[in-house]
Order: structure tokens, then C-alpha cells, then sequence
């Protein structure tokens, strides 16, 4: 999964990519905007490799400073 925080012109601030796995695991990451800048935190979930067939992604205490 990669995570993605970006503003209406699409600069990315952060793009990281989480492993995802069938262990529960907790992801922290740091990125800097300007001030005032209006962003989209987003979780792209698309296929980047091997197909996994049906599978639930849990995204669970989002909490952005």
C-alpha cells in the first residue's frame, strides 16, 4: 500500500510505501508542508505485484500532525 500526502497540484509530501501483511503492524512516518497548504492524506491500494486474490485491508487511528 502506498501511503501519499499531497495538495490540488498533486507536490507530494510524503509517499511511502507500507508492507502489508496478515500481521497487525503500526507505520509512522514525517513530512513537512507549508503553512496554510490545503493536502489529501490517501491510501493507494492498487496491485504494484503479485495478485493476492480476495483479501481486507483494516486501516485503523489515522492521526495526522
Amino acid at each position: 500500500m502506498e501511503v501519499t500526502l499531497e495538495n490540488s497540484q498533486y507536490t507530494r509530501y510524503l509517499s511511502e510505501f507500507a508492507e502489508l501483511n496478515e500481521n497487525l503492524g503500526r507505520f509512522e512516518y514525517t513530512f513537512t508542508t507549508p503553512l496554510r497548504e490545503e493536502t489529501s492524506l490517501k491510501f493507494l491500494l492498487g496491485a504494484t505485484g503479485e495478485v493476492l486474490g480476495a483479501h481486507d485491508v483494516v486501516i485503523d487511528n489515522v492521526e495526522l500532525k
